[in-house]
């Protein structure tokens, strides 16, 4: 007595997984299939499905692709709720059909409850297009009060962003009724039943920016307001870092920059390769560029490097799995300073013999000087050098003439250091000082008066030269004077005539070239 035609409404609920927990929180001897009777209320198709309504979900029946099971009620029945528990396989179809033969069908994804409200049942068909583990099913006559509060939201949630792919890692919530996560991508359901604390997205888009939310599910189907992760792409173009800048001594290298002003921005990676070796003129490496460090700082200091040795640094942005080519800065290490002496004492022994003894340094070597000149040259490891008697110096004051340099394992030397005098003076440098400048003032005194009694006569001399150069000068003018005078006035000389034709000579008598 069935009709071929019926009217199929697919309606798509919430998806619940059930746990082993749930068999304390509801009992399933409530449902309308407990304590069943063949030929009472309802009936089976096969006896072989009864695992499924044996209120235990621990176990179980399976149902192939062609298969289902089958409950017939003896009396119209309405059916408000259905709790349904499977495993595998895709939806479920319920088909209720009434006693009118009217078949209404309703699919299901996962395991929960779901209100139904279907009147005057007459039988209901369990069957899926795959194969399934059915765990438990039951109906209710009834609305249930079930629990309206939602579980507590997932909590630390972190995200690790690669290329083109998202991945989630969280802490699950503690409530005993908890179910399972939901997954949203930009509203999106894209995940459900999830129980597991990670889940990864992938192929998504350059550039692309998306919002995920992660909502919690109770047993009874409560879902929270969920929590939002949003996840930016980055573009293929990653801008580089700016004001790279390398400053070098003989044992670090410290580089600085400024980080690019973008969202497309995670870290800089820091890549060294050795350029050449100064000392030798060798060079060290060619292309590879060795990976060196990663941070999101602005700054690095570079400890592992040798002395005199160039250094070829890149820096890369990177985002998402994407790097930058990157920007290079090159720095060479400077020589080492010699090693600092310490700890030297100098000890003349009774037979005359001179013991240097030192702490510091304890690498290269020290040499030793005798009155200015190298005597020898020794490890620093030795800490001691005895100079025999005879090869001594001394100054005039007594003190030994006696200095030590140190001499780096690349060849840099110190400054000598001599040792200091044992001659104690009774004033020190400031007393000293102060008598000098009294001793200047009385023998400044002494020498400016003895000065005057020789430059005064001089002075005295040179100024009397000086008044009788004058007066001979004006002297010596005035008789000048009167001889051009004397000239002026002399009488004129005799007139000459010349009998030469065509010629006549006068000559003024010298008598009348006076000018009286």
């Amino acid at each position: 007595m069935k009709k071929k035609v019926f009217v199929l409404i697919l309606a798509l609920f919430m998806l619940m997984p059930v746990s082993g927990v749930f068999a304390e929180v509801f009992d399933y001897s409530s449902g309308y299939t407990d304590n069943y009777t063949k030929g009472n209320e309802f009936d089976y198709n096969y006896s072989d499905y009864y695992p499924a309504y044996d209120n235990d979900i621990s176990t179980s029946v399976h149902l192939g692709t062609l298969e289902y099971t089958l409950i017939t009620f003896n009396e119209p029945t309405d059916i408000v709720n259905t709790y349904i528990n499977f495993e595998s396989g895709e939806n479920i179809f319920l088909i209720f059909t009434d006693s009118s033969r009217h078949r209404t069908v309703q699919g299901v994804n996962q395991s929960g409850y779901y209100s139904t409200n279907y009147n005057d049942v007459k039988s209901i068909r369990i069957k899926s297009n795959s194969s399934i583990f059915l765990n438990e099913i039951e109906f209710f006559t009834s609305e249930l009060n079930l629990d309206k509060i939602p579980p507590n939201e997932i909590t630390n949630l972190s995200t690790i962003q690669t290329e083109l792919k998202a991945s989630f890692a969280y802490e699950l919530p503690t409530d005993e009724d908890f179910s399972h996560v939901k997954i949203y991508q930009d509203d999106v359901l894209i995940a459900d039943n999830v129980t597991d604390t990670s889940y990864t997205v992938d192929n998504l888009d350059y550039g692309g920016t998306y919002n995920f939310k992660f909502t919690t599910v109770d047993e009874t189907g409560n879902e929270s307001e969920g929590v939002v992760e949003t996840v930016t792409i980055a573009t293929t173009d990653l801008e580089e870092i700016k004001e790279l800048n390398a400053e070098a001594s003989h044992d670090r290298i410290d580089l600085s920059w400024a980080l690019p002003e973008t969202e497309y921005f995670e870290h800089v990676n820091i890549y060294r390769k050795s350029v050449s070796d100064v000392q030798t003129f060798s060079l060290l490496s060619t292309d590879e560029y060795d990976p060196l460090f990663e941070t999101n700082g602005t700054y690095f200091n570079d400890l592992t490097v040798e002395e005199q040795t160039t250094y070829d640094y890149k820096l890369t942005t990177e985002f998402q799995g994407l790097e930058s080519e990157g920007v290079t800065v090159q720095a060479t290490t400077l020589a080492a300073p010699p090693p600092e002496l310490g700890g030297q004492e100098f000890e003349e022994q009774e037979n005359g013999d001179y013991l240097v003894t030192w702490q510091q340094p304890e690498t290269g070597q020290v040499r030793i000087l005798v009155d200015g000149q190298e005597y020898v040259v020794v490890p620093a490891t030795d800490k001691q050098y005895t100079i025999p008697a005879s090869d001594m110096k001394y100054s005039a004051l007594g003190d030994p003439l006696v200095g030590l340099q140190t001499i780096g394992d690349n060849g840099e030397e110190s400054e000598v250091e001599q040792q200091e005098s044992n001659v104690n003076l009774p004033f020190g440098i400031n007393e000293l000082l102060i008598t000098s400048a009294g001793l200047l003032r009385v023998i400044g005194s002494l020498i400016l008066l003895g000065l005057s009694f020789i430059l005064v006569p001089k002075f005295i001399k040179v100024i009397k030269q000086s008044l009788n150069n004058k007066k001979s000068a004006e002297s010596e003018r005035t008789e000048r004077e009167q001889r051009v005078s004397e000239r002026a006035y002399r009488e004129p000389r005799e007139s000459r005539i010349s009998t030469r034709e065509g010629r006549m000579s006068t000559r003024v008598p010298r008598e009348y070239r006076k000018g009286e």
